[in-house]
């Protein structure tokens, strides 16, 4: 509708992508960001969601050159220290399939969490607080937590299937948590 009445209107079309590419229907999400960056060349979000997008059906075409701008938009991203600046427009989780080193990968995850932290100071809600290690347990194990709303039938969740594993069961306790639905 929002197109219908304003056709130059390039976050429609981006909205109208990122539904599409929700839903699985990557070919038009990328025909709508390449629509939304010919009416806004210099929309980095409609960038950041066409270069995913073209990722997940290996069309690496432009990969490179692609990337190489991505990367300089991350950096300039990361730098700004605002309370009101935009986030990153690539996600932490995303980050992971990208030829990121640690640092950069860290300072994005950074950026969200302190989007999420000012977010829940906002709703009064007290941060938590963890617990420090007991040095007089000997056996204790660190428990570590996957949050993922692909953990169903998903590239992200069959690509990660053996890393749950890695983990010393000695030293660690894995937990899986889901924010979908189950597929079945």
């Amino acid at each position: 509708a929002a197109i219908r009445v304003k056709p130059n209107f390039s976050d429609a079309y981006c909205n109208l992508a990122s539904t599409y590419k929700d839903a699985g229907q990557l070919e038009d999400a990328i025909c709508c960001y390449r629509k939304a960056l010919t009416l806004r060349p210099d929309f980095l979000e409609a960038f950041a969601n066409l270069y995913h997008s073209l990722n997940f059906i290996c069309d690496w075409k432009t990969r490179d050159e692609d990337f190489a701008k991505l990367r300089i938009i991350i950096k300039k991203q990361v730098e700004k220290s605002g309370i009101n600046d935009p986030l990153p427009s690539v996600q932490p989780f995303h980050a992971l399939v990208y030829p990121l080193n640690l640092s950069e990968m860290r300072k994005i995850s950074e950026k969200y969490a302190q989007r999420a932290a000012n977010s829940m100071a906002l709703l009064g809600i007290i941060p938590f607080r963890h617990q420090p290690p007991n040095p007089n347990r000997e056996k204790s194990r660190i428990h570590v937590g996957y949050v993922s709303s692909d953990l169903g039938n998903h590239p992200l969740s069959h690509l990660m299937q053996s890393v749950f594993g890695f983990h010393d069961k000695n030293r660690f306790q894995v937990t899986c948590y889901a924010l979908s639905q189950n597929d079945n």
